[in-house]
C-alpha cells in the first residue's frame, strides 16, 4: 500500500432509510465528505486493519461481533466536539442512542483486537457526524438549524463494514459482516 496518511480503513456501521436521508440534508450542507461517505458511526478509526492483512484478521473481528445481533439505533441528541485550535473547525454530531451495543462492540474490538484497535487516550464516543464547522457564528446557525429540524428516527443495525479508502487512487473496498448470521452461528456453538 502507500502512505497511511492516504488510505483510511476503519470498521463502520452505516446508516441507512429515513434516518440517512434525515441526516444527510444536514451533511449536504455541512460535511465537505458527504458525496464520498455514507452517514455512518465509527467503531475502530483509522489506522486499523491494512487491507493486505483484512483476510487474516477478519476471523478474529468476527468472533468479536459474534454475540451482538442485530439492534437498533436512534440517532438522538445533538452534540459538539469542539476544534482543539482556533484554526480547527467543531464537529456537530449526533449521539446514536442507546448506545449501550456501541460501547460493549467498541469494548470487544479493544479487548481482542488490541493491535489494531488500542484504547484510546479519551473515552469513545460513538457519533454520527453531520459536520465540520468554522466559526462560532457559524457553529450556533448549524446547531440551532439541526435541532430545530431532529426528530426521532430509527434505523436497524443488521451489520458492519470493512472500508478502505485510498485517497491516492480512488479505489474503494468494502467487505461487510452480517450481524444475524454471526449471532445464528454463535447460538449453536459453531464458529
Amino acid at each position: 500500500m502507500t502512505d497511511d496518511a492516504q488510505v483510511y480503513t476503519g470498521l463502520e456501521i452505516f446508516i441507512h432509510g429515513p434516518a440517512a436521508e434525515l441526516i444527510n440534508q444536514w451533511r449536504r450542507l455541512y460535511d465537505r465528505t458527504y458525496p464520498e461517505l455514507e452517514p455512518h458511526i465509527s467503531l475502530a478509526y483509522p489506522p486499523f486493519v491494512p487491507l493486505e492483512q483484512w483476510e487474516k484478521v477478519k476471523p478474529r473481528v468476527m468472533s468479536c461481533l459474534a454475540s451482538f445481533g442485530p439492534f437498533h439505533v436512534s440517532p438522538k441528541g445533538l452534540w459538539i466536539f469542539p476544534g482543539t485550535s482556533p484554526q480547527e473547525p467543531s464537529v456537530l454530531w449526533l449521539k446514536p442512542e442507546p448506545d449501550g451495543v456501541l460501547y460493549s462492540i467498541r469494548q470487544a474490538l479493544e479487548g481482542q483486537l488490541s493491535d489494531y484497535v488500542p484504547p484510546m487516550p479519551i473515552p469513545y464516543v460513538p457519533h454520527v457526524s453531520i459536520g465540520f464547522i468554522e466559526g462560532v457564528d457559524a457553529l450556533e446557525q448549524a446547531y440551532a438549524k439541526v435541532q430545530a429540524e431532529l426528530h426521532p428516527v430509527e434505523f436497524t443495525v443488521t451489520e458492519v463494514a470493512y472500508e478502505v479508502d485510498n485517497k491516492e487512487n480512488g479505489q474503494r473496498f468494502i467487505d461487510t459482516i452480517p450481524l444475524e448470521t454471526l449471532k445464528e452461528t454463535d447460538s449453536h456453538g459453531i464458529r
